[in-house]
């Protein structure tokens, strides 16, 4: 036991090491002194508590830390969209632009963005880290014919039979792209795709189309430049047709395959090579929280059909009203309301049954997909449901080229080994 200390104190004159006071230690010679009585000199006791002091404060990195809280934004913008232009679309060209609002709470791995784009409801989605769950609540009646057939509202259905029904769609996107249309495609581009865009070589869906409903929404190369910060929100973006994602655009598992979705699988792209079709650029930014967020913005959608690129089909502004702290995003389910649930987890690759449909109360949160009453739900939908006529149709083909493929394998070493056969025939004996 005396040994120990004489070596320490004899290794640390050697290296030159300079004793401290014991004042400095919080050391009281009084204190020490019944060890010197021991026969352990005071300078030793000193060495002694050094070491203990040094290991103390070494260990003590070891302890867990507390983590640092999640940091999230909410921004509130207004968009006004300009209408389609005369000649692109058969929409009425004599609507004027309505802007709507988007509330957006943003952190780095989960968002939630609420709008007021339906003229009589409310929508909110949310990203969960792996779902996107979008909520749909109609919270006004609207008897006017006029606004009936003018603005964005849903289906006519008598207010007092479904203002305390809360629609649902779950949609799987583990990249957190919302998936949706340009109401909300928008907002998410201009506050929440920075950890989308950090992924190199991802394709970005068109943000004006109604993405998992149109057949080539994945058919698109970006450019993109963002800005230098841990969010990595985009300073400029275009996008480019791709004839060669075109073609697996439309076998993209997150479309819904309607008639028409179906029938494209059928023919080949009908968009040309490397046309800009979208264009989104920051003209004003601020930042908050060391994210870099924009403050006025703009983009453009122009029209591309099987030719060409043509002009300018949709044109939009967005304006930030506000930008402050915020806590965790909450979900989209409202306690107290009956839930109508899509939920697009439920997917057969074999037969078109994308989704199964079911009622709930009062949820709070997603089932799992191995919830007995679910996987129930899809054997019943999975039995009625028809095969894929395009898929069919797809196997079909990949039968047909395998066989060209191994007949014509087959006859090249048959050719070939008659050729052989004939040569040793034909070449002069050896004599011996």
């Amino acid at each position: 036991m005396r040994n120990l200390p004489t070596t320490v104190r004899t290794m640390q004159q050697r290296e030159g090491a300079v004793q401290p006071p014991a004042s400095l230690l919080g050391v009281d010679r009084k204190k020490v002194a019944p060890l010197s009585k021991l026969g352990i000199p005071f300078r030793m006791a000193v060495d002694v508590l050094a070491g203990i002091v040094g290991v103390l404060i070494f260990c003590l990195p070891l302890r867990p830390l507390p983590a640092f809280a999640q940091r999230y934004a909410e921004i509130t913008c207004e968009i006004e969209v300009s209408p389609p232009r005369a000649g692109q679309t058969k929409t009425n060209t004599n609507a004027q632009p309505r802007p709507f609002r988007a509330i957006c709470i943003v952190g780095t791995n989960e968002w939630r963005i609420e709008t007021d784009y339906l003229l009589n409801g409310k929508l909110v989605y949310f990203f969960d880290g792996t779902n996107v769950i979008t909520s749909t609540q109609i919270t006004m009646d609207i008897s006017n014919p006029y606004q009936a057939s003018s603005a964005n509202q849903l289906v006519s259905v008598p207010f007092s039979e479904i203002k305390d029904i809360q629609a649902i769609d779950i949609v799987p996107s583990p990249d957190g792209h919302p998936l949706g249309d340009l109401s909300v495609n928008i907002p998410w581009l201009a506050f929440c795709s920075g950890n989308f865009l950090s992924s190199a070589g991802r394709g970005m869906p068109l943000p004006t189309a109604v993405i998992r409903h149109e057949p080539y929404s994945f058919a698109y190369d970006h450019r993109t430049q963002t800005f230098e910060d841990q969010l990595g929100l985009p300073r400029t973006m275009e996008l480019f047709t791709s004839r060669e994602r075109a073609k697996g655009a439309v076998w993209d598992r997150r479309l819904v395959r309607y008639p028409r979705i179906e029938n494209a699988k059928l023919h080949d792209p009908s968009l040309p090579d490397n046309a800009l079709a979208f264009r989104y650029f920051v003209d004003e930014s601020t930042n908050f929280l060391g994210w870099n967020f924009p403050l006025k913005f703009g983009f453009v959608s122009y029209h591309v059909n099987q030719q060409h690129a043509g002009g300018p089909s949709i044109e939009g502004r967005g304006t930030v009203l506000s930008i402050r702290d915020s806590s965790k995003p909450s979900n989209a389910f409202v306690p107290g309301m009956r839930q109508v649930v899509a939920d697009y987890r439920f997917r057969s690759d074999k037969r078109l049954v994308d989704s199964i449909s079911y009622t709930a109360s009062n949820m709070v949160g997603i089932l799992p997909t191995n919830d007995p009453h679910l996987q129930r739900n899809f054997s019943k939908a999975y039995s009625g449901a028809r095969t894929s006529k395009a898929s069919v149709a797809n196997l079909v083909r990949v039968l047909i080229v395998t066989c060209f493929t191994m007949t014509a394998v087959f006859l090249g070493v048959l050719i070939r080994g008659c050729k052989k056969h004939r040569n040793n025939q034909t070449s002069p004996k050896q004599e011996h």
